[in-house]
């Protein structure tokens, strides 16, 4: 058989560990098959033989089993059958003659199972599927009741989260109740505080009017007092006048004209009380009108006063209002709440009810149950039992194949080796490591041994072409007199850059989508840009490469996977051209396995 590669490498890998296990299994086998061939056949047919035999022992075991089961069964099924007889009213000699049937039956039970196998495998069948089916109803149950419980608890500790919560409420409404009553008290003081100031305001302005009017009397009844000296020193010098006019008759024109002026003086100071009399009555008039324009002003205020108070009582009382209307709300939201936990309490109790109706109803059947259970798990434990033995002889079956398959098999085997490294025929690998690839084919003999139908070919497709790639993409990113210069200069940073890849290459995947980030000197970069007088940016914008190359801080270079795998496409690529060449010369044609 020849195997075409198709030009991938990576294929020849999977090849290569696929085959493994076999060439290990081969060589292990060797000096057993070279010494004691037969002796290891026989004693393989006898393990096969014993394992028969158990197999045919754990068959008859599964059989009693079976028909322990059975009887089992159908003497756990008989309350039932006498349940639905009660149940359906049947005359008692029918019920009496249905239970010797019965009985009869049972009695007679081993004998009919013997005859009718087949028979009793399906009824075996259906018991069992039953018995699942019952199973699988308990299981149902109790899943239900822990989801209810589980769907429960978590409802009651929501709705108790929401009594909290709502007690919490009230508390902050009842502490909003007081904090409203607080300002509204605040706010009653500050105007009885307003009015008071008021009061004591208007008050001090009457005071001070009435001063005023004090003085103005004061003053009034000053001048009248003068007015009044006045007219009596005129009286008495009109007295004089006249004592004179009668005691000195020739001084009567000048005596008569002193009376006339003082008549006018007397007239005029008549007319001057007059109007100090006016004057008085206006003033008076003056501040009865201030008082009483003072007296609507308090008024006003008063009712003012009085409106302010009439607001705040009406906004109290809708506050309150409210807060009333949302404890209540509250309130109803806490009975709800108290009903739904109730009904959750009862609905809890009811299922733990049904729960127990149902253990008092199983209570009668537990040791049956228990006993099918049993022979259930016998039943299952010898199942896989039998198992286990079908798997030992179909491994030995499979050695038994083996081993005759290895007695007489002509094999023709590729080996790789380089020249850096040295091969063993049990533990081939493709190394592209060295220098070069050398391919050779061996033919494995009847005895076992090897022998060399190809001599060593191959060329120099190693590790160190795709080093050579690697520093050919190095010289063209940063200059071939860049990388000489750092050769000469700087040989530790030059190794370090060689270490790096070979680390990359060393854990490279083929298949791989990931960027790979090189660790670049800074000495590097900047003799490059000295030497093409632009920056390393400029310069790999002007390559081939487009963005699969970029610079990444001062230190860094990364580079596409693509790259990296065009690197290792051509020595691959000669290394696979030359095997398939290999193969198709006539001598190769029975190639059967490429390592």
């Amino acid at each position: 058989m020849v195997v075409d590669l198709g030009g991938n490498a990576y294929l020849l890998l999977l090849l290569q560990l696929r085959l493994l296990l076999l060439l290990l299994i081969q060589h292990l086998l060797q000096p057993l098959l070279q010494q004691q061939q037969q002796q290891l056949l026989l004693l393989l047919l006898l393990l096969l033989l014993l394992l028969l035999l158990l197999l045919l022992l754990l068959l008859l075991l599964l059989l009693l089993l079976l028909l322990l089961l059975v009887a089992q069964l159908l003497q756990l099924f008989l309350p039932i059958i006498l349940l639905i007889l009660f149940l359906l009213q049947l005359p008692p000699i029918l019920q009496q003659q249905q239970l010797l049937l019965l009985q009869q039956l049972l009695l007679l039970l081993p004998i009919l199972l013997l005859l009718l196998l087949l028979l009793l495998l399906l009824l075996l069948l259906l018991l069992l599927l039953l018995l699942l089916l019952l199973l699988l109803l308990l299981l149902l149950l109790l899943l239900l009741l822990l989801l209810l419980l589980l769907l429960l608890l978590p409802l009651l500790l929501l709705l108790l989260l929401l009594l909290l919560l709502l007690l919490l409420l009230l508390l902050l409404l009842l502490l909003l109740l007081l904090l409203l009553l607080l300002l509204l008290l605040l706010l009653l003081l500050f105007l009885l505080l307003l009015l008071l100031l008021l009061l004591l305001l208007l008050l001090l302005l009457l005071l001070l009017l009435l001063l005023l009017l004090l003085l103005l009397l004061l003053l009034l009844l000053l001048q009248l007092l003068l007015l009044l000296l006045l007219l009596l020193l005129l009286l008495l010098l009109l007295q004089i006048l006249l004592l004179l006019l009668l005691l000195l008759p020739p001084l009567l024109p000048l005596l008569s004209l002193l009376l006339l002026l003082l008549l006018l003086l007397l007239l005029l100071l008549l007319l001057l009380l007059l109007l100090l009399l006016l004057l008085l009555l206006l003033l008076l008039l003056l501040l009865l009108l201030l008082l009483l324009l003072l007296l609507l002003l308090l008024l006003l205020l008063l009712l003012l006063l009085l409106l302010l108070l009439l607001l705040l009582l009406l906004l109290l009382l809708l506050l309150l209002l409210l807060l009333l209307l949302l404890l209540l709300l509250l309130l109803l939201l806490l009975l709800l709440l108290l009903l739904l936990l109730l009904l959750l309490l009862l609905i809890l109790l009811l299922l733990l009810l049904l729960l127990l109706l149902l253990l008092l109803l199983l209570l009668p059947l537990l040791p049956q149950l228990i006993l099918l259970i049993l022979l259930l798990l016998l039943l299952l434990l010898l199942l896989l039992l039998l198992l286990l033995l079908l798997l030992l002889l179909l491994l030995l079956l499979l050695l038994l194949l083996l081993l005759l398959l290895l007695r007489q098999l002509p094999l023709i085997v590729i080996l790789f080796s380089t020249t850096a490294t040295t091969l063993v025929f049990y533990l081939p690998y493709l190394y592209l490591i060295g220098r070069t690839a050398d391919i050779s084919v061996h033919e494995k003999q009847s005895d076992c041994s090897l022998t060399n139908i190809h001599a060593p070919s191959g060329g120099p497709w190693g590790g160190i072409y795709v080093d050579a790639n690697f520093i050919a993409f190095m010289e063209e990113v940063y200059g071939t007199l860049a990388i000489n210069a750092l050769q000469s200069k700087d040989m530790y940073d030059y190794f370090d850059i060689i270490r790096d890849f070979e680390v990359k290459k060393r854990k490279f995947e083929f298949d791989s989508q990931t960027d790979l980030t090189f660790r670049i000197p800074v000495v590097l970069k900047e003799t490059a840009e000295e030497q093409c007088h632009k920056s390393l940016s400029d310069r790999l914008e002007s390559l081939k490469y487009g963005k699969r190359v970029f610079i990444k801080g001062r230190d860094k270079l990364s580079v596409d996977s693509s790259i990296m795998q065009s690197w290792f496409t051509e020595p691959v690529s000669k290394t696979v051209n030359h095997i398939s060449r290999v193969l198709e010369e006539e001598r190769m044609k029975d190639v059967g396995l490429i390592v």
